[in-house]
This record gives C-alpha cells, sequence and structure tokens, in this order.
C-alpha cells in the first residue's frame, strides 16, 4: 500500500502554513531549523510531494545534503529535477557541467518556470555544492531556496551569508 505522507504529519500545521506562505509569497530563502529528529526531514519530504501537484509552474527538488559531496554529485542532485529519463539514465549531462555553465544549463532547462530547492540537512554539503547553490542563488534564475539544519549546523554553514543577502 501506498501512504500519503500527510498521514505521518501531525501537531505540524503552523510549519506547513509558514512554508506554504514561503512559496506563495515567492520569498527567495528559508530556513527550517530546530533539534535532531524534530521532523525538518518529514516536512521537507511533505513540501516535495505537495509541489508535485504544481510541475507546470514550479520545478521542485528535494536533496539529501550528504548527496552533495562531490562535484559531480552536486550538479546531479541539483539539475535532476528539470532533466527528463532519458536525460536521467543515458545522456547524464552532470557529467559534462561545472560550476560555469551549470547554471546557463538551468536556465535554458526552466525557461520561466519557478525553481525551488529543499536542501535537507545542509552541513552535509560540500563546499563545492555551497558554491553551486549560492551560484544559483544569485544567477538570475527564479529560484527559491529552502534548508534544514539545526541552528548550530545553519549557523556554520557557508549558507548563512545568503541570509542577509536575501
Amino acid at each position: 500500500l501506498k501512504a500519503n505522507i500527510r498521514d505521518y504529519i501531525g501537531g505540524y500545521e503552523t510549519e506547513r502554513m509558514k512554508i506554504n506562505l514561503f512559496v506563495l509569497q515567492k520569498y527567495n530563502f528559508g530556513i527550517l531549523s530546530g533539534t535532531l529528529g524534530m521532523g525538518k526531514t518529514t516536512i521537507l519530504k511533505w513540501m516535495a510531494s505537495e509541489l508535485k501537484k504544481y510541475k507546470s509552474k514550479i520545478v521542485s527538488g528535494y536533496i539529501d545534503g550528504s548527496k552533495m559531496k562531490s562535484p559531480s554529485s552536486s550538479i546531479k542532485e541539483v539539475i535532476s529535477p528539470v532533466e527528463n529519463p532519458l536525460e536521467k539514465l543515458i545522456i547524464k549531462p552532470h557529467k559534462e557541467l561545472n560550476l560555469d555553465n551549470a547554471v546557463s544549463y538551468l536556465r535554458r532547462k526552466l525557461r520561466n518556470k519557478r525553481y525551488l530547492l529543499l536542501i535537507d540537512d545542509i552541513s552535509k554539503v560540500s563546499d563545492y555544492g555551497t558554491e553551486l547553490l549560492r551560484r544559483l542563488f544569485k544567477s538570475q534564475i527564479n529560484m527559491q531556496l529552502i534548508i534544514s539544519g539545526t541552528k548550530e549546523e545553519i549557523a556554520s554553514s557557508d549558507m548563512k551569508s545568503m541570509i542577509a543577502e536575501d
């Protein structure tokens, strides 16, 4: 049986409302912080599931920060939401992309759609992955970014500099 993630989210009405408002108001940068085991991953996965309903307007992707360790894996995770099955399985454009051309690749693929990335466990993202996210965020792509982690992880993350930029 396929279970709906909503069946497992209880008591997070306020948090879900805030996240919905974030998307609707088109804010650029958001932080979901809390203690370990609080449910940050569950909330982000719920959001990813909900956003699939709006894929004609918003391209979204949930990324486990631990999968953004190497340059190639960082690019692969970030571009995966815009790839079609042929690109994911056979062409694999992430192998040819780097920090300089990944942004233009995404711009071409997205056209005028909004791009929303949900990055879980931001402390596990490599320096390369952080720089890639920073470049995407600063580019002219219509992008929203939500990161998650404990307050300490976010404070020690290189992503904290984006808080002041938004």
